[in-house]
């Protein structure tokens, strides 16, 4: 959960909380818990290797129906069947 929010960045919750109180006047602990309850549920899972192993699937597909469309039938010559 850490390294993902270092990797998408941006302003900690306290930092935005003591420009928000300077602006508006309000506290600015009530403004940094309402903005730390708010923030995303981060994590990351499976899906970047489910994303790489279903593109390479369909490659695999692929190349496989272009190879099957290019075969010749059984008994046809090279200018195909007579």
């Amino acid at each position: 959960l850490t390294r993902s929010q270092a990797r998408l960045g941006g302003p900690p919750a306290a930092a935005i909380a003591r420009d928000l109180a300077r602006a508006t006047g309000l506290p600015e602990a009530a403004l940094r818990q309402r903005l730390e309850d708010s923030e995303p549920d981060l994590r990351l899972g499976a899906g970047l290797p489910l994303a790489l192993g279903g593109g390479a699937l369909s490659a695999l597909g692929g190349l496989l129906t272009v190879a099957w469309a290019r075969r010749r039938p059984a008994g046809a010559g090279p200018s195909g069947p007579s």
